[in-house]
Parts: structure tokens; sequence; C-alpha cells
């Protein structure tokens, strides 16, 4: 049993509960103020037995409050549903002038009836209830006013017995018309939160996922930025850089922040750059590459350019720009004979 179904079971003890200790609390009380009325009003019996039948509704409270803890709740609830059941048919066929009264009783019967989840004992004793209220209205008693042409007379007992009979009869299908439908909205709800935990759930892990995802895309920019601009190792504290392709902003960038690492890193002290394998050397490129080369030379290493072909020189004097105050060489083997 879920939380939800264990939530509405105990709201109903809680109830069934409630209704027993009015019964009990209620029913000792007015046989206290019956007492009182008997020794007040001395020579009459029908004082006497009100008491002793209210004293059944008691004893059937006080013996459902001490069974609801322990057993079930259809269990629990028929003391006090049969003491009260024997109470209404005492009272009205002692008594005949109640017997509408305790007649339509009955219904709160059928509604507490309806309330114990157990349809092997709710269909008899709601059942029976209506059968009980038929017959204590068939017991009512005929009145016959002379001057009254609507009177119903002898068909009195006969329309009694119908209306108190429909009326508990539809107030148990209503009661249990409303704890199946309450049943059934307790059983969507927490269908309806499973969905949202399981949802919750799979949300969780493609947001995980998607997090793995990006961790494996990141190491793999990593990689590749490493790849395209591999720094080699010449000699000890000499190293060459060649570029290849195109150089974009995130290269640049990437370039500058990779050769810078590994200057400091491995304690360079010449770095050879070889632009042969790039696509276009224009005022871009060349403004981002002076950039590097000047944060290469705050940390101390010497720079050398290689490989500029003659269309590359060939543009850059067109546009009137260079490596103002940068060695250049032809090849990185002749800078490491310019070394020598």
């Amino acid at each position: 049993m879920d939380s939800s179904q264990s939530f509405v079971l105990e709201s109903r003890r809680q109830l069934i509960r409630f209704i027993a200790l009015m019964v009990a609390g209620v029913g000792a009380l007015v046989m206290m103020i019956m007492l009182v009325l008997i020794i007040v009003i001395p020579n009459n019996a029908s004082l006497i037995i009100y008491p002793l039948l209210l004293g059944i509704g008691v004893i059937g409270g006080f013996i459902t409050l001490s069974l609801l803890p322990r057993i079930a709740l259809a269990y629990a609830m028929l003391p006090l549903v049969l003491s009260l059941i024997a109470a209404a048919v005492a009272g009205g066929m002692i008594f005949r002038e109640t017997v509408l009264i305790a007649a339509s009783f009955l219904t709160v019967i059928a509604l507490l009836v309806s309330l114990g989840q157990q349809r092997m004992i709710a269909l008899p004793i709601g059942t029976l209830t209506v059968l009980i209220g038929v017959a204590l209205a068939a017991m009512v008693p005929q009145t016959t006013l002379a001057s009254d042409p609507h009177s119903l007379g002898s068909a009195l007992p006969f329309v009694s017995m119908a209306g108190i009979g429909t009326v508990i009869a539809v107030s148990w299908l209503i009661a249990l018309r409303l704890i199946k439908i309450s049943d059934q909205a307790v059983v969507l709800a927490n269908q309806r939160a499973q969905e949202a935990v399981h949802a919750h759930a799979e949300a969780e892990a493609r947001a995980n996922e998607l997090v793995e995802q990006n961790e494996a895309q990141q190491r793999l920019i990593e990689l590749v930025a490493s790849l395209e601009m591999p720094a080699v190792s010449l000699a000890d504290g000499v190293i060459l850089m060649p570029l290849i392709g195109h150089i974009d902003t995130r290269r640049s960038q990437s370039l500058t922040t990779h050769l810078l690492e590994v200057v400091h890193t491995n304690r360079v002290h010449l770095v050879v750059i070889d632009v042969s394998g790039v696509a276009i050397l224009d005022t871009g490129v060349v403004q981002s590459l002076m950039r590097t080369i000047n944060a290469v030379k705050l940390l101390g290493a010497r720079v050398l350019i290689s490989g500029i072909q003659v269309s590359m020189a060939t543009t850059m004097v067109q546009l009137g720009m260079g490596f103002e105050g940068i060695e250049v060489v032809r090849t990185p083997q002749e800078a490491l004979v310019h070394l020598v």
C-alpha cells in the first residue's frame, strides 16, 4: 500500500473514531440528562427505557473505539453500526410516534457503512439498513384529519415506506459513489506522482548524459587543438611550432595560450614558428602572430619565423606589413644552423 492510500485509510479511520466518540460521548451525556428527568418526573416508565436504548449506542461506540487501532476498519466499526441499528429498531418499535425519526437515523448508519472499504460487509449491512428503514416506516401511526380532503389515510404507511427506503438507499449509493471517486482520485494522483518521478529521473539522466557529452566534446576540442598546433622539440630548449591551414580568432587565441604554456613548462629559449602551411597570410594573421611573438618574448624566449613563401612575401609587401624586429629564416633547418 502506497503513502496516498495509507493517508486515505487513516483519514477514514480518524473519521470513524470521531463518529464513535461523538456517539459515545453524546449518548452518555443524554443518559445523564434522562436520569435527572427520571428523578424530577417520577412515575414515567418511558423515561427509564430511553437511557437503556442510549446505552446500547454508547457501548457500541466504546467497543469500536477500542477495536480501531487493532483490526481492519470494516470490522472495527461493526459494533457501532449494529448497536445503532438495534437502538433505532427498539426505539421505533417501543415509541411508535418516533418511528420516522428512528428510520431517518438509519441514513447515518448507511453512510457509516460505506466508509469500511469492504464490499462483502457493506453490501449486506447496507441492504439490511434499507429493509429495516422500510419496515419501520410501515409502522407509522395513521392519523386522519376529518377536515383535510388530501389526507393519505390508509396509504400513509406505504408512502412512508417508499420515502424512507428511497432516502436511505440514495444516501447509501451516493456515499459509495463519492468514496469510489475519492479512491480513483487517489490512484490517479499516485500515478501522476509516479509519472512525475519517472520523468524527473529521465530528465536527470538526460542531463547527466548531456554533461558527459559536453565533457567528451571539450576533451575532443582540446585534443584537436593540440594536434593542429603541435610543439615539436628540436633540441634542448628549442621547439618548432608549425602552423597549418587558416588562422582565425579562435586558433590565434589557442596558439597563444598553448605556446605560452609550452614555453613556460619546458623552459624554452628558442621558438621557431613555421608558416609555410598557412593558407592566407594577411594583415589579421600577421597581427595575431605579432601578439603571440611579443607574449613569448615576455617569457624570455627568442622567436624565429620560417617558411614564408614567395606569394606570402609579395602579399605582405603590397599590404605594407611585415614582421618588424623578428628574425626570419627560410626553413626550420636553417634556423638550427643559424642558432649554431
